[in-house]
């Protein structure tokens, strides 16, 4: 190689280190400026609830929370008893199953406000879901139980329930309630039981061995149920108004009202 090539060569590799000598120092240390932190979440910020399970029954829940079922619970007594308010259960789908027999609860909150039950199968105790006030009851299916399935108190909120099968009657709310979306059939009392004012809409309430729809002490709203086939009156009521309703085939008749009722374009 003559000497001007080399005198090139060697002009451009200093025009390169020159070029990266700059990036180079000012990359910044190569070492760590300490020990590494945490970056993924912990279990109690994914899943912010307490699980229950077979182990924990019978359960007393006696700080607000939300909890929810890790499997079917069967219970030989009382299967979860709150004693406190604000609380959430879900049950995730499973089941739970009393004794058949005696004064056993699924889930006893009675007397204690803001409790919500959803999501699963509660059957044969006494009551399925015994609640206060401002309760709600959710996407549950109740079977078998020896008093009401649902139990509620003032301001509840009982939406898509299935009750069956029980030997009092399949739901009962106070005051201010919301029931909507629910089948409660083939209880030996009534279908839906209701003592003061609220609001009962798009039930199917059928073979019930009292009324499909009863109420007491007046004020509500009844509007798209379909009461069929109850052995006393599909809608017997105090006070309220009854627009429709689809009333066939109840032994005693479609419409019993003892007070001031106003009622029409139902189909019977």
């Amino acid at each position: 190689m003559s000497t001007r090539n080399i005198a090139k060569v060697g002009v451009v590799v200093s025009a390169l280190v020159l070029c990266l000598l700059p990036a180079y120092t000012l990359a910044g240390s190569l070492n760590p400026p300490g020990p590494p932190t945490p970056t993924m979440k912990t279990l109690d910020q994914v899943e912010a609830r307490t699980p229950i399970s077979q182990a924990d029954i019978p359960l007393i829940i006696s700080a607000r929370g939300s909890f929810y079922l890790t499997g079917n619970i069967t219970a030989a007594q009382t299967a979860i008893t709150i004693t406190a308010d604000s609380v959430t259960i879900d049950l995730n789908g499973f089941a739970i199953t009393g004794p058949g027999a005696g004064n056993y609860w699924g889930i006893n909150a009675n007397g204690r406000p803001w409790v919500v039950v959803r999501n699963g199968f509660i059957r044969s105790f006494r009551n399925a879901f015994l609640g206060g006030d401002d309760c709600v009851a959710d996407n549950l299916v109740v079977r078998n139980c020896s008093l009401t399935g649902i139990q509620l108190n003032d301001r509840a909120r009982i939406t898509n329930c299935v009750v069956t099968d029980c030997s009092g009657s399949g739901i009962q709310a106070h005051d201010m309630y919301i029931i909507s979306n629910n089948v409660s059939s083939r209880n030996l009392l009534h279908g839906i039981i209701v003592v003061g004012g609220g609001i009962i809409t798009n039930n199917v309430v059928d073979n019930n061995s009292a009324n499909g729809i009863y109420g007491d002490f007046g004020q509500q709203i009844i509007t798209y149920n379909h009461a069929s086939y109850n052995s006393q009156y599909g809608i017997s009521v105090v006070n309220a108004l009854i627009y429709y309703n689809v009333l066939g085939n109840n032994t005693n008749g479609s419409i019993s009202c003892s007070g001031a009722c106003n009622s029409g374009n139902n189909l019977e």
